[in-house]
C-alpha cells in the first residue's frame, strides 16, 4: 500500500476531477494529498505565467495549509515533455494554459486521514 497519494482537489470545477478525489477518498485509507486544475470560481485567469504557484482568489484559506514540493530542471522538463506528447481533448492553444501549471514547485493540500 502507497504511504502517500496525490489526486486532483475535491473543488476542482471540473466534476471528473472533482469525481476522481471521491472515488479515492473511498477507496484509500490514511490521508489524501490533493492538488488542482482549476478554482472552484472556475477557469479564472490562474494559475500566473510565473516560475511559482501563487495562491488563486478563491483559496487563501486552503492556502494556509498548502504543502509546498520543489522541483528540479529536469523533473520541469519532464513534465513539459509529457505534456507535449499528451493528446488533451482541448484546443491546441490550450497548450499554453496547461503550461502554466509546469512550475518550480508543486502544491498540495493534505485532507483529512481516511480510517
Amino acid at each position: 500500500k502507497p504511504d502517500m497519494v496525490f489526486t486532483t482537489h475535491p473543488l476542482d470545477a471540473h466534476g471528473d476531477h472533482a469525481g476522481l478525489y471521491q472515488f479515492l477518498r473511498e477507496m484509500v485509507s490514511g490521508t489524501l494529498y490533493t492538488a488542482f486544475c482549476h478554482s472552484y470560481l472556475g477557469d479564472v485567469a490562474w494559475p500566473l505565467q510565473s516560475n511559482l504557484f501563487t495562491c488563486p482568489p478563491d483559496m487563501e484559506q486552503q492556502w494556509e495549509s498548502a504543502v509546498k514540493l520543489e522541483l528540479t530542471e529536469a523533473e520541469r522538463l519532464y513534465k513539459g515533455n509529457a505534456l507535449e506528447v499528451h493528446k488533451a481533448a482541448l484546443k491546441p492553444d490550450a497548450v499554453v494554459y496547461l503550461r502554466s501549471f509546469i512550475k518550480s514547485d508543486e502544491i498540495y493540500f493534505p485532507m483529512e486521514e481516511n480510517k
